[in-house]
């Protein structure tokens, strides 16, 4: 019975983590599909802005991140996957509402189009799912995410760990 309380409230967290709330909600911009970077673009990555992850009371095994992606390169971009050192794994989410019912999924990328390609990850949309912190998250907390491009590369954000 314990296991699945334990599951319950973890499930029941992860909801409250990844509903909507006061701010707007998610959406995504992309201008065309992502190609392989140009020799002008080798070096242009996208860019992580007003990033921030969303603490829950008690010891949730669960965060959501967000803030505002854009690609600033003059090539597409897709984001394939992302990493924490605080947390055991990371996860590219999306919230849906299909027939009145708040549904949640993984998505293997996160296309940027090209010059100004934007995503914005909000609760109650595509998000970050930061699962099983390795360690005691306060707020205030700066956390360092990096994000793997389909092509290979990486590139480097901040989250700010704010309480709900």
């Amino acid at each position: 019975m314990k296991i699945r309380l334990s599951t319950l409230s973890a499930v029941l967290l992860l909801v409250t983590a990844c509903t909507a709330s006061e701010d707007p909600p998610a959406t995504t911009t992309t201008s065309q599909p992502p190609a392989a970077p140009a020799a002008a673009d080798a070096n242009c990555v996208p860019v992580l802005n007003d990033g921030w992850l969303r603490l829950l009371p008690g010891d949730s095994p669960m965060h959501g991140g967000f803030g505002h992606i854009k690609n600033p390169c003059a090539t597409g971009q897709s984001i394939t996957a992302a990493e924490s050192a605080a947390y055991a794994h990371v996860e590219l989410h999306e919230t849906t509402l299909e027939n009145g019912v708040s549904k949640m999924r993984q998505i293997p990328r996160l296309e940027l189009g090209a010059n100004g390609g934007e995503a914005l990850l909000a609760p109650g949309g595509l998000h970050l799912m930061l699962m099983h912190p390795t360690r005691s998250i306060a707020a205030g907390e700066s956390i360092p995410i990096r994000f793997t491009l389909a092509d290979g590369r990486h590139f480097e954000a901040v989250l700010q760990a704010r309480n709900p």
